[in-house]
């Protein structure tokens, strides 16, 4: 699994099966109310952490399907990629080459592109 993280300035990738615990600056990020942490089926990934470092229960995020679904929006579906469609009025490109390559080993520049467009694109939602 791989954590994406991003401002409207920054982006960082952080690979969650080689962290035996989680650093206490993302721990307090990720346990803290505020910011607001948001994107699509966060859950599965924060319980990857709290199962795999200890993290402790995880607070002040917003998956971007439940205010979709409130809007509407599920007739285009609930992935990134419709939601990005659908609210900024631009495709996401999720070309299964890109998805479903080897993601284990060293990242490379297009899958680094990939990841942090997807984490920015959830900011910009």
């Amino acid at each position: 699994a791989l954590l994406q993280l991003a401002t409207h300035e920054r982006c960082v990738l952080i690979r969650v099966p080689q962290l035996s615990r989680v650093p206490g600056p993302l721990r307090s990020l990720l346990t803290a109310p505020k910011p607001l942490k948001c994107g699509v089926s966060v859950c599965q990934d924060l319980r990857l952490l709290q199962s795999q470092c200890g993290l402790p229960p995880c607070t002040g995020f917003l998956d971007l399907r439940v205010p979709a679904q409130h809007c509407g929006f599920a007739d285009l579906g609930l992935g990134l990629a419709a939601l990005c469609e659908r609210v900024l009025g631009a495709p996401l490109c999720k070309a299964p080459h890109i998805r479903c390559s080897a993601w284990d080993g060293a990242l490379s520049p297009v899958q680094v592109r990939y990841a942090a467009s997807d984490a920015y694109v959830a900011v910009a939602i």
